[in-house]
């Protein structure tokens, strides 16, 4: 990690980050050190970099110990950053209200807001025994917040990799910097997430995560003859937390008839075995959703492998796994709500027939992934760009390198 001061001495990672080297990002940055040097007076700074997601397939696994497989993409959080020696987190981003915490106050107070995330990462760092300390940053971000390309975990992210480099050495791993993240997001903001957007934001690239095992592998495949495209549906999720708790719960009353905590603790031929007496002790749609568990695994190792023959094949995996969403995990709309969620679902798949349709995370409302042929792509991203909005329609590449520091 070393300091810098110009867009020149890092625009080497520029490919890696973001494809071909556009002078919108060379902007971005020289206006990124400008705004830095505005703040603090300090020509010399770190530089990090914190990106987007999106969730392939394994949609609802992670809480359970289950396989998911997930992507960073293109869109980012950069921050310029030095060391403090007061102990405050200072953090200005563009657009936002600035930060202000002292890593020695009491931080065991949830809020539901950026700062309350950034405490809630310190927080669980500290009571885990690692170092942690001040700094002042300057943040730009392109992540649409809303629209489930989890923005939050990019933030919380970067923040952990700022902590883990500044005062521990690099040497936390990932695994405990995700789950400082799935600890601010659970205590803090109150949403019962899992692990997986935390663990593919720090991987980077197309990133198998097995729960069970806490094994995580990762490829460099990309899907050239696909676009991603991600649909936000205007519809937010920001007041869906007990639409989003039922899922986890409903898994672990089906785990707890066979004596153990969560489903992949469970014999999968047990569960088939058994589903008449299971069906007297939970309700049918708890075990539609363990149903969807157990298929969703074997689609997540199948996908995995059929990537690294190119992207050929995968689309119908894709399908499928968007169709046990809706059916049998029923993420897509909720009883007593609106069915805009369902109702985009159905009206993108119209418009790519050779392509996937899904719910894109954790449901709901939020977003739709597309995944498009190339030769659609103009056409689709026009279509859908009339229904929705352009800021609504997000075309997207996958990137290969996790939270870093330049």
């Amino acid at each position: 990690m070393q300091k810098v001061s110009s867009v020149s001495q890092i625009r080497h990672n520029f490919t890696n980050l973001y494809g071909n080297v556009k002078m919108e990002q060379v902007e971005r940055y020289n206006n990124l050190f400008r705004k830095f040097y505005e703040m603090t007076g300090q020509r010399l700074c770190y530089v990090a970099s914190s990106s987007g997601r999106v969730e392939l397939v394994g949609n609802h696994t992670d809480h359970n110990g289950g396989k998911v497989m997930g992507a960073t993409v293109s869109l980012d959080v950069v921050a310029c950053f030095l060391p403090r020696n007061d102990g405050r987190v200072f953090i200005r981003t563009q657009g936002f209200r600035d930060i202000n915490i002292n890593v020695n106050d009491d931080l065991s107070q949830p809020e539901a807001s950026s700062r309350g995330m950034i405490r809630g990462v310190l927080r669980y760092l500290k009571q885990n025994g690692y170092n942690v300390g001040g700094f002042s940053a300057y943040l730009h971000s392109v992540i649409p917040s809303g629209a489930g390309i989890s923005s939050s975990a990019a933030f919380q992210m970067l923040v952990c990799q700022i902590q883990n480099h500044l005062y521990n050495g690099g040497s936390i791993d990932n695994l405990t910097l995700a789950k400082a993240g799935q600890f601010a997001e659970n205590v803090y903001f109150g949403k019962p997430c899992g692990l997986m957007d935390q663990t593919v934001v720090l991987t980077g690239g197309i990133v198998l995560m097995d729960f069970a095992t806490n094994q995580v592998q990762c490829t460099n495949a990309q899907l050239h003859n696909h676009q991603i495209v991600v649909v936000n549906t205007g519809k937010s999720h920001s007041r869906l937390n007990q639409h989003y708790a039922t899922i986890p719960a409903e898994m672990k009353q089906v785990a707890s008839f066979y004596g153990k905590e969560i489903l992949s603790q469970v014999e999968e031929e047990a569960f088939w075995a058994t589903r008449d007496a299971l069906s007297q002790a939970v309700s049918p749609r708890a075990i539609l959703r363990a149903e969807h568990f157990f298929e969703e695994n074997a689609r997540v190792q199948s996908t995995y492998n059929l990537l690294q023959g190119g992207d050929a094949g995968f689309v119908a995996e894709l399908n499928a796994s968007g169709q046990s969403s809706v059916s049998k995990l029923q993420n897509c709309h909720y009883e007593g709500g609106d069915t805009t969620l369902l109702d985009a679902i159905n009206t993108l798949s119209a418009l790519n027939p050779n392509g996937a349709t899904r719910v894109h995370g954790g449901g709901f409302a939020g977003t739709v992934l597309c995944i498009v042929p190339q030769g659609e792509k103009q056409c689709f991203v026009a279509k859908a760009t009339e229904l929705f909005g352009a800021e609504n329609v997000h075309q997207l590449k996958i990137r290969n390198v996790g939270t870093t520091i330049l």
